[in-house]
């Protein structure tokens, strides 16, 4: 049952859902900023003495919503599964506001460790409207991960709830090392238990055919969320260095696939705006699903991301399974599974952070600027040198399996 509280702020958001959208990203950080710590204050906090071994884990998380989030917490189950832990999900996606697929029936929780599959904000909801017994007089893990260096202020409300921290890379480790006092482990996606469908001549020739492109021409490719931020995606530098490299050349094509558009508009009107003006090379499609992505890896000859950071970048290692030759900002957590020899990396200088969006607004946090030049002769060098291109998309899918396979979450949860 929700809280009084939480009750409270589900009010709340009726009349927040009424506002124009212009106006709910402020209207909404300002009500979280008050509420949030409310709700903490009322959790049950993590008991000394409960860090313990364990071969059986309660996995809290998104599991219906088509985010990078939903994705971690079906691996992360597949990955303890496959070691032999006794692991429970439960979906908590509706009740705390994140877009739906396909609701997941919750298994009953067992006695285990509870293992919080998103950021602390949202898990102070999620435990604040029925979860909160999963996490009562047990050993609480948060599967946190984020994509600057310093970390959000609202990440506070994280405080006490848990014994310890699992983070996708090194990189996302240091905002939670420098933002709570408990442990901090690395445990990375296992996105190699769950590989892309591997590409197919019949499978490239039909996601050629969805997206209107000849069987000979150059393929590029991209996806995001728009609520990652647009500016930390980036696919504006996408877009002018891939009409830098091949200018109104008619068998060159830039996909970019966008989710959340909805909810995002002006974001997605620069972007739409963006598109437009690069003229028909480049094309913008509205995320469709899961096979629709395998089509898209399948059809396209280059994986490009000039992010300008990533707390790990699951979109990147599933390209790179998929045996896609991947073009790619070289900073932050993509470079726990990425060198120079298995993608293209790109050369960038860290530049303040500016986010339009106010996804990302942590005083004086910095990312990365990626090297327009750089890139630009990537894309020709790889267009160029097909048999290039493809010894690095096999390089990329064996450096990927071999550092994505899985074992930590299994070690770290059975550690004395």
């Amino acid at each position: 049952m929700a809280s009084p509280l939480a009750s409270a702020l589900d009010g709340a958001r009726v009349l927040y859902r009424l506002l124009p959208m212009s106006l709910r990203l402020p209207a909404g950080r300002a009500m979280r900023a008050v509420l949030e710590p409310a709700l903490a204050a009322r959790l049950p906090k993590a008991q000394t003495g409960l860090r313990l071994p364990a071969n059986a884990a309660t996995l809290i998380g998104l599991f219906s919503a088509p985010l990078g989030h939903g994705t971690a917490a079906h691996l992360c189950a597949l990955e303890l599964r496959a070691a032999g832990v006794e692991v429970s999900e439960i979906d908590v996606s509706a009740s705390v506001g994140a877009p739906v697929e396909t609701m997941t029936a919750n298994a009953k929780s067992n006695d285990g460790a509870a293992v919080l599959m998103m950021n602390p904000d949202t898990a102070v909801h999620a435990l604040s409207r029925g979860a909160a017994d999963l996490v009562r007089g047990r050993r609480v893990i948060g599967y946190w991960v984020w994509e600057l260096e310093a970390p959000p202020s609202h990440w506070r409300v994280g405080r006490g709830l848990v014994h310890e921290i699992w983070t996708p890379s090194a990189f996302s480790a240091v905002a939670a090392r420098a933002a709570f006092d408990v442990p901090v482990s690395v445990i990375p996606h296992p996105a190699a238990l769950r590989p892309p469908v591997t590409p197919t001549p019949e499978s490239r020739a039909a996601g050629r055919k969805r997206i209107g492109v000849g069987a000979g021409d150059f393929v590029a490719f991209q996806s995001f969320s728009l609520a990652s931020s647009l500016e930390r995606k980036n696919p504006l530098a996408a877009i002018r260095a891939f009409r830098d490299a091949f200018g109104a050349d008619p068998k060159a094509h830039l996909v970019i696939r966008m989710s959340q558009g909805d909810r995002y508009p002006q974001a997605r009107e620069k972007l739409r705006t963006a598109v437009r003006e690069a003229g028909p090379g480049v094309t913008l499609i509205e995320a469709a699903g899961y096979d629709e992505l395998m089509a898209l890896y399948a059809a396209c000859d280059v994986y490009i991301s000039l992010h300008r950071s990533e707390g790990f970048g699951l979109n990147l290692a599933e390209a790179m399974l998929a045996e896609r030759a991947v073009i790619a900002t070289g900073w932050s957590g993509n470079l726990d599974f990425m060198d120079g020899d298995s993608s293209a990396l790109i050369p960038a200088k860290l530049v303040p952070v500016r986010d339009p969006q106010r996804v990302y607004s942590v005083a004086g946090a910095r990312w990365a600027e990626p090297d327009h030049d750089a890139t630009v002769e990537s894309l020709r060098l790889l267009r160029a040198n097909p048999d290039s291109r493809a010894a690095m998309a096999t390089r990329g899918a064996e450096r990927a399996r071999a550092l994505l396979g899985g074992g930590a979450a299994a070690r770290a949860l059975r550690a004395p």
